[in-house]
């Protein structure tokens, strides 16, 4: 599932902060390494920038949902109390509320254990209820780790707070602004409409990265493999079918990618999750000055 196209507004003045006084790069990128990582000894070590504790996701969904409860409480003026069966049913008539605030009271109401609450508490129970359902899937250090089954309502929310976090601790490469490169990302993931794309966010590592490396920064599945390397990668991926396709949009992106800053790139693809299903994978991967990974995918899935 592709993420949420929220466009944000893009002047040319912050299109031209992409390329800043460092100038472009000629294509120098060293030859990747052929290891790919498998042994834990030969891989970098990774610092993920995008580590979230779970009030950070909560109040990102908190964020998304307090609007559409007062949206459906607006709608209803006369609903006084939430009770269970009305939560049930808040999607359907005579309430017609988004169906995420129908998901929100029954959790909320199930989280407290009550048969019923006043609707004027229910936006104040948004990020509560969150955290206390988030802060029961933390690792060792207390970041959240989504389970794989379950959660799914904190899907969009958790990745917004991860972006924000990755964005907040990433330093900016030379000449490369990444929040507006991000911004002008969702106006090729918009323009394209591909069913599955993604921003990669930034990851730390101690060293020049193995292959092995790249795909473990970008979750990629093990069907995935290299097809270029420097400028070509740039430019592959921008052509690719499945990816970009030539999107004028990508324009901005390809040249705040050859500042000199960023020190190496890679276009990987790949059409088999390892599941048999064919779909399809396009990967950007840059290494930039300050050893952080980072990224593009847009891909094809039915």
């Amino acid at each position: 599932m592709r993420s949420p196209a929220r466009l944000l507004a893009l002047t040319g003045l912050a299109l031209l902060s992409f390329v800043g006084a460092s100038g472009c790069a000629a294509d120098t990128d060293e030859a990747p390494s052929e290891s790919l990582g498998q042994d834990e000894a030969e891989l970098a070590k990774h610092v993920r920038l995008d580590r979230v504790k779970p009030a950070e996701v909560a109040a990102a969904y908190a964020e998304e949902l307090a609007p559409q409860v007062s949206a459906c409480l607006a709608k209803n003026p006369s609903l006084q109390a939430i009770t269970t069966n009305i939560a049930k049913g808040l999607a359907s008539r005579p309430y017609a509320c988004a169906w995420d605030v129908q998901s929100l009271a029954v959790g909320v109401l199930a989280e407290k254990n009550v048969p019923s609450l006043p609707a004027s508490q229910l936006a104040a129970a948004i990020a509560p209820y969150a955290t206390a359902v988030l802060a029961r899937a933390v690792d060792a250090d207390g970041f959240y780790v989504a389970p794989k089954t379950g959660h799914l309502d904190f899907f969009y929310a958790e990745k917004r707070a991860r972006e924000e976090k990755a964005l907040s601790l990433a330093k900016n490469p030379a000449g490369v602004d990444l929040r507006a490169l991000r911004a002008a990302w969702r106006k090729v993931e918009e323009e394209r409409g591909n069913l599955d794309s993604d921003w990669l966010n930034p990851v730390r590592v101690d060293r020049d990265p193995s292959l092995g490396d790249v795909k473990r920064a970008g979750q990629m599945w093990w069907g995935v493999s290299q097809a270029s390397w420097g400028l070509a990668a740039i430019a592959d991926f921008h052509a690719a079918d499945e990816g970009p396709d030539g999107s004028a949009e990508f324009a901005p992106i390809a040249s705040a990618l050859k500042q000199r800053s960023i020190k190496k790139r890679w276009y990987l693809t790949g059409r088999d999750s390892g599941r048999g299903d064919g779909w399809s994978r396009n990967y950007l991967v840059v290494l930039d000055e300050h050893q952080q990974l980072w990224g593009f995918q847009m891909g094809y899935s039915e």
